[in-house]
């Protein structure tokens, strides 16, 4: 199995949250296991590299966090204070790898991918929790994210349609069967004039 090499840094405390009110929820997320790999998935659409952490601790626990302004659509949604809204999500995962540099993270089209090694490597640590932060890359990795790249853009085409108003909705439903009818037509007429020649 391909992988990448993800560049580890020493864990840096987090910037101060802006101020405003917080939603915080779970994304959807997915488990996989390959011949060599646990893959888990998260879907984030609307969120940006900078805006999540992946984290391993010495104790095992891998860390997944993130936090990004409400979109345009659900600022809509403020609370009668006024200020801005933001979510927030934070997943932990029990995980028997303990070395951060065999632990690879990508972000592609709304969806976070971790690739976590199925052998178990445990490393030399003290009970103190020490937080090593694993970098997410940006790069393409089919291996990893082919079918979730796609369920992401599927996911953002529905979400654009479902955003449209009714109207944009109608005269997109008409333009798909104009197109059909156009379509339809044109074979017809291909198979009219083909017929034709073989008559003469």
């Amino acid at each position: 199995m391909e992988t990448q090499q993800a560049h580890i840094s020493a864990a840096a405390p987090a910037p101060p949250a802006p101020l405003g009110d917080y939603e915080d929820f779970q994304p959807l997320s997915t488990w996989q296991t390959t011949e060599s790999h646990h893959i888990v998935r998260l879907h984030l659409h609307g969120f940006r590299k900078e805006q999540m952490r992946v984290r391993l601790d010495s104790r095992g626990i891998l860390s997944i966090t993130g936090e990004r302004p409400a979109a345009e659509e659900e600022a809509n949604e403020r609370s009668h204070s006024g200020r801005r809204r933001h979510r927030r999500f934070r997943k932990e995962i029990k995980v028997a790898c303990r070395s951060p540099d065999k632990i690879r993270a990508k972000f592609s089209a709304g969806v976070l991918t971790v690739a976590l090694p199925l052998e178990a490597n445990p490393r030399d640590h003290n009970e103190d929790s020490v937080s090593t932060r694993i970098s997410i890359n940006l790069e393409s990795a089919p291996l990893y994210c082919s079918a979730a790249a796609m369920s992401g853009y599927l996911w953002r085409l529905r979400k654009w349609f479902e955003n449209l108003p009714r109207v944009g909705k109608v005269c997109l439903v008409l333009l798909g069967v104009a197109l059909l009818m156009g379509l339809v037509a044109a074979l017809s007429v291909s198979f009219w004039i083909s017929s034709r020649h073989v008559t003469h």
